[in-house]
């Protein structure tokens, strides 16, 4: 593909020579005929070192003669470029699964690997795939577009928009951890008869769970992206465009807004509200409701807090030296007083 043909289709400026683009590759690693980009600034310094053939780039360095595709987001723009170039290919399986129940309406559209196990009353939409060992259990009901790859299982009456890409092993509608004790100090199962609901383009990573409400439903709101080994318990609402990074655990009945941004391994305490625009340190802590803002740390606290306590962590055995130090001269004083 000629390079003023990318620069057209990404809407971007091409700074230099025209040339032929064979495929997309790193700064460090990309050869001639490659195109190579510039995200993040630490990564500057192999600019003038790269073999790529055209860098596509946000803004233009000093005195550099390397050919650019200069656009205002690189990064959305790579993305839009990457799909483009490198469509996933997949053979067509029209309906070869393992066994399929009664009463269900599949468009035929939608491909079906082997060794898939399809329930009663399942409704699929057009243009989705089910590969190798995908559960689907009775009742349940999926969109138009979706991708569902191999060995996830997603359990009784669940509901799953457009659009929505699922990866390897994640289990959606698991029942939820729920329990009553009673006098003689058994744990009675609480049945779960809710169900999971997500919407539309939705991503969900590789051995995900998303337990199913234990009444009414659990839900995923439209254009959230769950990372790998995320668990979401019972009852939990999350809103749009949510991005949930890899070992977040959120427990039963919290809720989450729009546009909240969890890093990895956050834990996030049960029956909690957490607005809007919020954003979550890694390895935070939380046990209480949260206003939008920035928030990190065990107890959660403000950001800039919490960098602050970092800082005075690292000067406190200074700090204790200096005391023991002030102790042994009052001690001195004192002895001399007396």
């Amino acid at each position: 593909m000629k390079l003023s043909e990318i620069a057209q289709f990404l809407s971007c400026r091409l700074v230099g020579s025209d040339c032929d683009i064979s495929g997309i590759n790193t700064l460090e690693e990309a050869k001639e005929g490659e195109l190579t980009f510039l995200t993040n600034p630490r990564y500057q310094k192999f600019i003038e070192t790269t073999k790529a053939s055209a860098i596509l780039i946000d803004k233009i360095p000093e005195r550099s003669n390397k050919t650019f595709l200069l656009s205002d987001n690189p990064y959305l723009a790579l993305a839009k470029l990457a799909a483009k170039l490198f469509k996933i290919e997949r053979p067509s399986f029209k309906n070869h699964a393992a066994y399929t129940g009664e009463d269900c309406t599949i468009a035929d559209s939608v491909d079906i690997y082997p060794t898939v196990y399809i329930g009663s009353r399942v409704n699929i939409g057009s243009n989705t795939v089910l590969y190798p060992g995908v559960v689907i259990d009775d009742g349940v009901e999926i969109g138009d577009d979706c991708v569902i790859y191999p060995n996830v299982s997603i359990m009784r009456q669940c509901r799953i928009d457009n659009r929505v890409i699922i990866h390897a092993g994640t289990v959606i509608g698991s029942d939820g951890y729920g329990y009553a004790l009673d006098k003689a100090g058994n744990h009675i199962k609480i049945p779960q008869i809710g169900i999971v609901k997500i919407e539309s383009d939705v991503e969900i990573g590789s051995n995900v769970s998303i337990d199913r409400a234990a009444f009414g439903q659990t839900l995923i709101g439209r254009g959230t992206k769950i990372d790998n080994l995320v668990q979401i318990a019972h009852n939990v609402k999350m809103g749009e465009k949510c991005l949930i990074i890899s070992q977040v655990g959120i427990s039963g009945s919290s809720t989450l807004g729009n546009n909240v941004i969890l890093a990895g391994q956050v834990g996030v305490a049960g029956h909690i509200r957490i607005d809007s625009n919020v954003q979550i340190g890694a390895k935070s802590g939380i046990h209480k409701s949260l206003k939008a803002g920035q928030y990190s740390g065990v107890p959660t606290m403000n950001h800039k807090d919490w960098l602050k306590l970092q800082a005075a962590k690292k000067k406190l055995p200074s700090l204790l030296e200096r005391m023991k130090l002030l102790e042994e001269e009052l001690l001195e004083i004192k002895g001399k007083t007396v």
